[in-house]
C-alpha cells in the first residue's frame, strides 16, 4: 500500500465508508501506539493526515460508527499517528502471509448425524430434502437449508398412534452446525462438534434434553412443563425462552446466556449426580460455571450467539479462546510456538469467510503469524 492509500482510507474513516477488514485494522493499530515502530512516512505526511482529521473535527463530523469506549477520546489522535505506524505493520503482514499457504480450507456448513431410537444412523448432509420417515407417530423430515423437524401426526392421517417416547440424538462435527425444530414446537441451533440428544415425544412432566457442546434454544412456553437442558456440569430449566449455552469441554467454563424470559441454572456434580448453587437469570445476564464455583455476569448477547448469526466476535479475547472457535468451524489442527500470553484480538469476522481469509485478518495487528501445513496450523508471535 502506498502512502496515499493509508491517506485515502483515513479519508474513508471519516465519511463512514470503511470496509470490515479496514475497521479492524483501525482498531488494532491504536493497540500498537505504545510501541516504538520504525516508519519511513515524512513529516509532511503526517501534517498532511493531521491536518484532515482536525478538519473534520472542525466540521463537528462524529464518526461514522462507534469505538470501543476506552478508546473514543483518543480516536482523532490514534488515526494521524497510525499513518505512520501502518506501513511497518503492512511490512510484517505481507512477510506473515509467505507462510499462508494457497491451499483453500473452506468453512463449515450444514453437516450433522442422526441417530434413531434402534442405533441406525443417518448422515444428514448426505441425505436427500424431505421427508426421511415415520416413528412412532411422529415425521421427521430435512429442508433444503439445513433443518431437521419432527411433526406430531394427527390420527386421522392414517398415522399410528403416538407410542411410549423415544430418543434420538443429532451430532455435529467439527466444521458443522444444525437446525432442530423439537416436536413441541421449539427450535435447537446446534454449533461445530455439539450434540443433543431428546425425546420424539415430550409426553412426560418436563421436556429434557442432554447437550454437549454449544446449543442455542428458543423454547416454545408450554405451562406447567418445564423445558430442562443437562450438560455435564450443570441444569437449566425453563418454561418458554431464549438462550445461549456453551459447554464445550475444552473450556474452562460452562457460559449460559440469556436473552428473553428467564431461567434457573443449577449446578451438579458429574461424580455423584449432587445439585447446588441454584441462580436465576435475568435478560442480558450470563452465568459463568467452573469447578470452583457459579458467578453471574452482564454480558453483550450479541457476542454471545455470534455463531448463530454466522459471525466471530472477539472482544479483548485471548488467542487460544480465538483458535479453539476457529478449530471448531474450520475443522482444524492448532499447536502453539512462542510465548503468546497476553495476546489479545477484537474485532468481527464473517464464518463464511475461508481460513486463510480469517487468518490474513488476525495477522493485520502484527503480534501473530501463522505457518499453514494442510490443516495443521502453527501460531507463533
Amino acid at each position: 500500500m502506498t502512502k496515499r492509500n493509508a491517506e485515502e482510507l483515513l479519508e474513508r474513516y471519516r465519511i463512514g465508508d470503511c470496509t470490515e477488514e479496514e475497521m479492524i485494522l483501525l482498531r488494532n493499530w491504536f493497540h500498537q501506539l505504545n510501541q516504538n515502530e520504525v516508519t519511513e512516512l515524512t513529516d509532511e505526511a503526517l501534517l498532511s493526515g493531521q491536518e484532515k482529521m482536525w478538519a473534520s473535527i472542525s466540521e463537528n463530523t462524529k464518526p461514522p460508527f462507534r469505538l470501543w469506549p476506552r478508546i473514543a477520546a483518543a480516536a482523532m489522535v490514534f488515526l494521524t499517528l497510525s499513518v505512520a505506524v501502518y506501513f511497518y505493520k503492512e511490512y510484517r503482514s505481507t512477510q506473515n502471509e509467505q507462510n499462508v499457504t494457497t491451499n483453500q480450507i473452506l468453512p463449515g456448513g450444514n453437516k450433522a448425524v442422526l441417530t434413531l431410537a434402534n442405533g441406525k444412523k443417518i448422515s444428514l448432509d448426505d441425505t436427500k430434502n424431505g421427508e426421511l420417515l415415520l416413528q412412532s407417530g411422529i415425521k421427521i423430515s430435512k429442508t433444503t437449508d439445513g433443518q431437521l423437524v419432527y411433526t406430531i401426526l394427527k390420527e386421522e392421517t392414517g398415522a399410528a398412534p403416538l407410542q411410549p417416547a423415544s430418543f434420538n440424538k443429532i451430532e455435529t462435527p467439527r466444521g458443522g452446525q444444525y437446525q432442530v425444530n423439537l416436536s413441541d414446537g421449539t427450535i435447537v441451533w446446534l454449533n461445530s462438534a455439539s450434540s443433543l440428544k431428546y425425546q420424539t415425544v415430550f409426553n412426560g412432566k418436563e421436556r429434557k434434553v442432554e447437550l454437549t457442546g454449544e446449543g442455542y434454544f428458543e423454547v416454545t412456553h408450554q405451562a406447567g412443563k418445564p423445558f430442562v437442558v443437562k450438560t455435564n456440569r450443570q441444569q437449566i430449566a425453563v418454561l418458554g425462552t431464549h438462550f445461549n449455552v456453551n459447554a464445550y469441554e475444552d473450556e474452562q467454563a460452562i457460559k449460559t446466556t440469556l436473552l428473553e424470559g428467564r431461567v434457573s441454572v443449577e449446578r451438579s456434580f458429574a461424580s455423584d449426580g449432587m445439585k447446588t448453587g441454584l441462580i436465576y437469570l435475568k435478560p442480558g445476564q450470563q452465568s459463568v460455571l467452573t469447578e470452583k464455583a457459579i458467578e453471574v455476569q452482564e454480558v453483550d448477547t450479541k457476542a454471545a450467539i455470534d455463531w448463530k448469526d454466522g459471525r466471530f466476535i472477539f472482544k479483548e479475547e485471548d488467542i487460544k479462546s480465538v483458535m479453539r472457535k476457529l478449530a471448531r468451524w474450520y475443522d482444524i489442527e492448532v499447536v502453539y510456538q512462542g510465548d503468546l500470553e497476553g495476546l489479545h484480538f477484537g474485532g468481527k469476522v464473517s464464518r463464511s469467510k475461508s481460513l486463510k481469509d480469517a487468518l490474513r485478518i488476525l495477522t493485520l495487528t502484527g503480534d501473530v503469524h501463522f505457518k499453514v501445513e494442510g490443516r495443521r496450523i502453527t501460531v507463533m508471535p
